[in-house]
């Protein structure tokens, strides 16, 4: 009798382990489905946060706002980066923090946990030259910054980095849903190229070699040149949409810091009736 208790049970505690265990592999399943669904779902991230837009600024400026002495923004400075050991030459990435509400400008009490803090994209770079200490800042306008890239060439160094400087799909904030523009800066000659195309964002680029030879990073850059592609805003609502708005393809010369067409206008027209069926 007592061996029928115990088979009985036993069968019931394995009837609800295993019930137990399909429950938790169903569990498993739908949060594995989830994260899936998640990666795939585009990245929405760059039109959120950001630098406030003018007409926002423009409002914080006002009578009422200017009066209480408020901001709601304040500049972070990044840990500097060398990037050239030889010069002893240091890009300090400047952050931004926006404030949970607009503060009185004063003396800042970081430990006092009054407001919380987003870290954001940098909204400057400061060249920083260890040697003499001076510190020069690429921009003098309002701009947010995606990481920077150096590349390195016989005769100079190049920091390349993606920057948006106008709130161009009036969302409020400066971000990387409005277009993207293209800089490069260069250490030796201090010249800043601002590489942009009316309604467009910058995609993509890559140099181009008058020389014909293989680009590498021991080029000198009086030879260099890139192809550049940009997303066109073809319904103009102020933002590039990969799915269903094109792009073309520019070159950029670096000595005349010119954007001309690689791909000329009779065969873009010919290949855009091509794609239409159109006849002669």
């Amino acid at each position: 009798m007592n061996i029928e208790k115990v088979k009985t049970y036993n069968q019931k505690l394995l009837a609800v382990l295993g019930t137990l265990a399909a429950v938790f592999l169903v569990v498993c399943m739908l949060v594995t489905l989830v994260v899936f669904i998640m990666e795939c779902m585009p990245n929405q991230s760059g039109r959120g946060d950001g630098l406030l837009s003018d007409d926002k600024v423009e409002i914080l400026n006002q009578d009422n706002l200017r009066q209480q002495n408020l901001r709601q923004q304040i500049v972070s400075y990044n840990l500097p980066q060398l990037v050239d050991t030889v010069n002893s030459i240091y890009v300090i990435t400047t952050g931004l923090q926006t404030l949970d509400k607009s503060e009185r400008v004063g003396k800042l009490n970081f430990s006092s946990g009054s407001h919380e803090y987003s870290s954001l994209n940098g909204v400057n770079l400061l060249i920083f030259d260890a040697q003499t200490g001076e510190v020069q800042p690429l921009f003098s306008q309002r701009v947010l910054i995606q990481d920077f890239e150096p590349y390195y060439f016989k005769d100079d160094i190049l920091l390349f980095f993606h920057y948006v400087d106008s709130d161009t799909d009036k969302d409020g904030m400066i971000n990387f849903g409005d277009y993207e523009n293209l800089g490069i800066y260069s250490l030796k000659t201090k010249f800043l190229h601002k590489i942009a195309f009316e309604k467009s964002t910058i995609l993509d680029c890559s140099f181009l070699v008058d020389t014909g030879k293989t680009v590498s990073k021991a080029l000198f850059t009086k030879n260099l040149n890139m192809l550049v592609t940009f997303g066109v805003d073809r319904n103009e609502d102020g933002h590039y949409q990969r799915n269903n708005e094109p792009s073309v393809i520019k070159r950029y010369d670096f000595q005349t810091h010119t954007l001309t067409d690689i791909i000329p206008q009779d065969i873009q027209n010919e290949l855009q009736r091509l794609v239409e069926g159109k006849t002669q």
